[in-house]
């Protein structure tokens, strides 16, 4: 009888602890793990969309025919901050800073984009799953003659894995739509972008 009620209450005080991250009043910050907030050099150059830094070499190859290797690399950082405007409910914004360049190019596409987020956990005994949306917008640039500028907007699915009482690994499944259009656009050209993919994240909860 004994053993039956420990087990209980250590099953209900678990979930209470889970439920407790996610309440009202809570923190988040972390990284990001969205491709709505990610850089349009990713969408557009075909870059890792990972938060750190990475070097690429690139070779094409067919029967009859071999390219040079190119090599590039690249930097990016996507910080997060969120408020639990309600139980479960998190409101937040995120910025993404990325740079990008190729062995043979004089200056480096660096990328800012930032927008708000919204995310909504469920509670379950050993995760929390979650369903979110963004909207961000910001700015690609080689040189100062040749800028574009993106908007996004998307959403996704994924699950919070919590390794202790604050934090968690967040792993996500995304949709994304992007405009881009250059800064200087006399024939308001735009290259219209959808995108599936899957992001890693980290947060802590306060």
């Amino acid at each position: 009888m004994k053993k039956t009620l420990l087990c209980v209450l250590m099953m209900v005080g678990g979930m209470l602890w889970l439920q407790a991250q996610t309440e009202a009043g809570k923190v988040l910050i972390g990284t990001s793990a969205n491709l709505y907030g990610s850089s349009s050099i990713s969408l557009l150059e075909d870059c890792p969309n990972a938060v750190g830094f990475a070097l690429i070499r690139h070779k094409a190859k067919a029967d009859d025919y071999e390219s040079d290797v190119t090599k590039t690399s690249t930097f990016n950082l996507s910080p997060r901050v969120g408020f639990f405007a309600a139980d479960h409910l998190l409101v937040g914004a995120e910025l993404f800073v990325g740079s990008y360049k190729e062995e043979d190019m004089d200056e480096a596409y660096t990328d800012f984009v930032g927008g708000p987020f919204l995310r909504y956990y469920f509670d379950l005994p050993n995760f929390k799953p979650f369903l979110q949306a963004g909207l961000s917008a910001g700015q690609m640039k080689l040189s100062k003659e040749m800028k574009w500028n993106s908007v996004n907007f998307g959403g996704g699915l994924g699950g919070a894995f919590f390794v202790s009482d604050k934090v968690s690994i967040d792993l996500v499944a995304n949709f994304v739509h992007s405009t881009v259009k250059p800064s200087d656009n006399p024939g308001n050209s735009k290259e219209l972008l959808d995108a599936f993919g899957f992001g890693v994240g980290l947060s802590v909860f306060l």
